[in-house]
């Protein structure tokens, strides 16, 4: 059929096709549009901008890479449609790969674990590779591992934390009945908090990444990246009002 030709076939199609449908998706909050579509060419434009050749032992890390650039899109789309437990999910999928990548960078030896994973317990497997987190590795800690941890109990696992996103239980105590069809979808504010979470996770992400590719990356690449984060970071300080209500000031008089 005609129809077929027209479907995407390649990854650059692909991409393309969807970074259209995220763009249109995104009419109702276009200060984020701007900067989810400067992310999408950050993301998009990592590959070109390596100037020197990437090594073998560091493949895996790349692979991590375009990993959490397709969490990106996926995760914001569910968002957008108001599934965010399950964009959590995705997001703490992009998280441990950041957390993999940094891991690969500091001891090559843990590639071939791995890729071996399949041949070990689950048990053998978290002995030989370690925490993909480790406490002392200023890179991951805080950030990374918070929002690892805070996404994996709003989305990974089957916590009520994960429930909170389609669960009414306003009538439970007075008609002993909870509703799960419920969602924040229709509350534009908790919409818009969400995607700019996500915007903030995927600029934490890029951060590590940046720092492990740091010496084969061109100059421009890291200026326009360093540039965008200093944007939305202004741009983020001014949704606090919005996002985070009013606390009374309880400092004693002195």
């Amino acid at each position: 059929m005609d129809t077929l030709k027209e479907e995407p076939k390649t990854i650059a199609e692909i991409n393309f096709f969807e970074r259209n449908n995220l763009m249109a998706s995104l009419q109702k909050y276009p200060t984020e549009a701007v900067y989810i579509n400067l992310l999408l060419y950050l993301f998009q434009s990592f590959n070109k901008s390596l100037e020197k050749t990437i090594d073998r032992p560091e493949i895996p890390s790349i692979q991590m890479f375009w990993l959490v650039f397709r969490g990106f899109n996926i995760s914001t789309q569910l968002a957008l449609q108001g599934h965010f437990s399950e964009s959590y999910a995705i997001i703490s999928r992009s998280a441990e790969a950041t957390g993999y990548a940094r891991k690969f960078q500091t001891d090559a030896g843990l590639v071939d674990i791995w890729f071996k994973k399949k041949e070990f317990t689950l048990s053998e497997f978290k002995s030989k590779f370690g925490e993909p987190f480790p406490k002392n590795d200023n890179l991951l800690h805080p950030k990374i591992w918070d929002i690892y941890n805070l996404t994996r109990d709003y989305g990974t696992h089957s916590n009520f934390e994960t429930t909170v996103f389609f669960t009414d239980a306003s009538k439970l105590d007075t008609d002993n009945q909870v509703f799960f069809e419920y969602s924040d979808f229709t509350d534009e504010i908790n919409t818009q908090r969400t995607i700019n979470y996500i915007m903030y996770c995927h600029f934490e992400f890029l951060k590590v990444f940046l720092e492990l590719f740091k010496l084969k990356l061109n100059q421009t690449w890291i200026s326009e990246l360093e540039g965008v984060i200093t944007q939305y970071d202004a741009y983020k300080n001014t949704l606090r009002k919005i996002f985070v209500p009013d606390i009374p000031d309880i400092t004693p008089n002195k």
